[in-house]
């Protein structure tokens, strides 16, 4: 149930693309829509690398990249052994 609600919310957050984006940055930027729009909140906690990996057809690597991508816009930070958050100093997202 969870892996499907995973792959669902990211399905529904994507834009259209012209499909010259890679995997990660497409992944980034469902997620990048999905705190957008609210559906993780400032604080909150994301997924684990293996539910994405688990719920998602994307594999770790990308799902580690679009991450990464995603600490870099400063719009998520990580804190060891507790997980990736919604960062609560984050940038305006248009």
């Amino acid at each position: 149930m969870r892996e499907f609600a995973l792959w669902d919310l990211l399905k529904l957050s994507a834009r259209p693309s012209s499909g010259s984006g890679t995997k990660h940055a497409e992944l980034s930027g469902c997620l990048r829509e999905a705190i957008r729009t609210g559906h993780y909140g400032v604080g909150e906690k994301l997924p684990t690398e293996a539910e994405f990996v688990a719920g998602t057809p994307y594999s770790l690597g990308t799902v580690q990249r679009a991450i990464r991508t995603l600490v870099e816009e400063g719009l998520v930070e990580r804190k060891p052994k507790l997980g990736t958050f919604v960062s609560r100093r984050r940038r305006k997202i248009d």
